[in-house]
C-alpha cells in the first residue's frame, strides 16, 4: 500500500479547458478519473464512495468538476482527509471563466443558451481562488 495517497482536483468554470486536460491525463495508468457530471446527485454518497474506494486501492484520483467555491472544495477535501490519512491534494485551477469561455460554450451548446449563460454567470460570481490553507499541497494555475 502506498504511503501517500493523491487526489487531484481539476476546477474551473464551464468551458475553461478542464475536460481537454482530463482527457490527456486519462491516458496514463494507475489513475482513476472521476467526472463530477457523471454523478447526477452528488449528495447521494456515490461520489464519496468511489473516491474512497479508489484511494484505498492506491489509485491516484483525478476529480474534475466546477468546484469554484471554497465551500464546494471543502465538501471533497474534508471527508477524504478525515478518513484517509496521508492524502495529498493538488489543484489544477482553470479559473473563473470569462466572455471567451462563455462564447466557446455557446458555439457548441449542451443545453439551452439561457441556462448556459445562467450557470456560467453563477460560477463566475461564486469563484474563489484556491489557497493552500484549504488543504492543498500544490496549486497550479492554468489560465
Amino acid at each position: 500500500m502506498k504511503e501517500n495517497k493523491l487526489l487531484v482536483l481539476v476546477i474551473g468554470n464551464i468551458s475553461t479547458g478542464k475536460t481537454t486536460f482530463i482527457q490527456n491525463l486519462n491516458k496514463r495508468k494507475n489513475r482513476i478519473v472521476i467526472i463530477n457530471d457523471d454523478y447526477p446527485d452528488v449528495n447521494s454518497g456515490d461520489l464519496s464512495h468511489d473516491i474512497f474506494e479508489a484511494l484505498q486501492i492506491d489509485k491516484t484520483v483525478v476529480l474534475e468538476g466546477n468546484y469554484v467555491s471554497r465551500h464546494n472544495r471543502a465538501r471533497v477535501i474534508n471527508p477524504v482527509s478525515s478518513y484517509i490519512r496521508n492524502t495529498k491534494f493538488i489543484c489544477f485551477d482553470f479559473g473563473p471563466g470569462n466572455n471567451e469561455s462563455l462564447e466557446r460554450r455557446l458555439l457548441n451548446p449542451t443545453s439551452n443558451k439561457e441556462k448556459i449563460i445562467e450557470v456560467h454567470t453563477k460560477f463566475l460570481i461564486q469563484y474563489n481562488k484556491p489557497i493552500i490553507q484549504e488543504g492543498f499541497s500544490k496549486i497550479i494555475t492554468c489560465y
